[in-house]
């Protein structure tokens, strides 16, 4: 990592490091804005989610909107790529009497993975938490991920929450959209972790 100048996600400060080198080939981040998402729409795929534009385009353009929410994009340096993408959400918690930080998606183009851009998407998302002095930051995933498997999220410093999700589904009239992939349930298709 070679530090440049300070790097801003949705105007808080969250490192002092902008371009990252990743074998020879370096990459930098920048906010999602709305004329990326096809792009985001290709990583949701990635990540498992079988998500159809029409319905994602305009949760999308709310989240852009909304001051507690940030969509961070990884982008490979000369090309312009996106190559992967971290969403976090920041909520009030009474429980903690503060902030509370959500990494909601991080995912990685599979031809990257293993070159430590999810490792940098990670660590701003956290440095994002601390400028906010958020009291915890917390991480959504699958138990079957192949990231929650080989222990990403602990070798970063996360430990294992031992709590459980419940949910209702489909409880607005619309079933939620079905995941696909590895971590895809046959017993359960529209099951979103």
């Amino acid at each position: 990592m070679r530090p440049l100048k300070v790097t801003f996600f949705q105007g808080a400060v969250v490192s002092a490091a902008v371009t990252h080198s990743v074998d020879k080939m370096p990459f930098v981040f920048r906010e999602a804005r709305p004329e990326d998402l096809e792009t985001v729409g290709e990583l949701l795929t990635a990540l498992g989610y079988d998500v159809p534009l029409e319905r994602l385009y305009p949760v999308y353009l709310r989240l852009l909107e909304d001051s507690a929410y940030r969509c961070l994009l990884a982008v490979s340096n000369p090309e312009g790529r996106v190559i992967g993408m971290i969403t976090v959400r920041r909520l009030p918690c009474l429980r903690l009497a503060g902030e509370q930080v959500t990494i909601e998606e991080l995912v990685v183009r599979p031809e990257w993975r293993g070159r430590g851009v999810g490792r940098a998407l990670l660590a701003h998302a956290v440095a994002y938490a601390q400028s906010c002095q958020a009291v915890r930051v917390e991480v959504l995933t699958s138990e079957e991920r192949e990231s929650t498997q080989r222990g990403f999220y602990e070798k970063a410093g996360f430990r294992h929450a031992r709590s459980r999700v419940y949910r209702i589904d489909g409880s607005a009239g619309r079933a939620p959209c079905r995941r696909v992939g590895p971590c895809a349930s046959p017993s359960s298709p529209e099951e979103v972790p």
